[in-house]
């Protein structure tokens, strides 16, 4: 099974908090279930759905995740990593 990573650069900090609650929206109207969080990445929003796991959160104008991990420590592998290189690649 294939897990995608992704990340989309928004206009403002205010839009990539826009564009993840719709996303969001987006994966409950789809039956996705609220899981706990992750203490790594607080902000972040964990979600199951159809079997897989996903993640979303923002850094800065950027909206990112992780979307169809098989199991959730693939998932905040994943997401460290991803997280890191943001953070790395912010000026």
């Amino acid at each position: 099974r294939d897990v995608t990573a992704f990340v989309t650069q928004q206009d403002s900090e205010a839009e990539a908090v826009k564009t993840l609650a719709a996303y969001d929206a987006f994966l409950k109207e789809e039956g996705a279930v609220e899981e706990p969080g992750f203490a790594v990445l607080p902000e972040a929003r964990v979600r199951t759905l159809f079997g897989t796991w996903q993640m979303v959160w923002t850094r800065g104008r950027v909206v990112a995740g992780v979307h169809q991990a098989p199991e959730r420590s693939i998932m905040e592998t994943m997401a460290m990593a991803l997280d890191r290189q943001l953070t790395e690649a912010a000026p």
